[in-house]
């Protein structure tokens, strides 16, 4: 099996850190500091990207940079590392998806970012097919959007929620997968 990048970086000497966000962006966007995204929030300092498969500079599908950010608990953002690089595969363009592994658990992860205004990425986790619903809620519990409705995949996924119709204040998204069932809140602010 083809190695994936790990990254590792000396955590945060401040004490309140609640978790680390890695930035990724391939090279063809050219421009990192509009197309990159945030692919993960670990609590600890290292991360793997099984999203990727390292391959040789001339054989791979493109670069792909990345840089790391410490959050604290109150949501304050430290400044991003230097980039670093490798040369690789997204296992779907070569038709290899099974090369990255498949959740263990059902997962619903807090959204990034948050607060926010007006977008934000909800990302949850299934280890098997299943009917989906995941729902935004405002705080009396009146649905306010519908972003996921049906049948989904094993796998990592995400969705982008757009608060821009909506006022500022405090929102509920729930994941039901089966049995599995978790509800997270999210701010927005305007």
């Amino acid at each position: 099996m083809n190695a994936s990048p790990n990254l590792t970086w000396t955590a945060s000497p401040s004490s309140n850190v609640d978790h680390y966000e890695v930035y990724r962006c391939p090279s063809y966007y050219r421009n990192c500091f509009t197309y990159g995204s945030t692919i993960a929030t670990p609590t600890g300092a290292s991360y793997t990207d099984f999203g990727i498969t390292i391959t040789a500079q001339s054989q791979a599908y493109d670069e792909f940079s990345y840089r790391v950010r410490a959050v604290s608990s109150d949501e304050v953002e430290s400044a991003y590392t230097n980039w670093a690089s490798v040369w690789g595969d997204l296992p779907q363009k070569r038709g290899v998806s099974d090369e990255v592994p498949l959740p263990a658990v059902f997962a619903l992860s807090q959204n990034h970012p948050n607060p926010f205004n007006p977008q934000t990425q909800i990302r949850f986790a299934l280890p098997e097919a299943r009917l989906v619903s995941l729902v935004v809620y405002d705080v009396t519990g009146r649905e306010m959007a519908r972003l996921v409705e049906g049948i989904v995949k094993a796998g990592y996924h995400e969705v982008v929620f757009d608060g821009a119709r909506l006022p500022s204040g405090v929102y509920l998204y729930r994941l039901q997968a089966g049995a599995f069932v978790e509800t997270k809140r999210m701010a927005l602010i305007k």
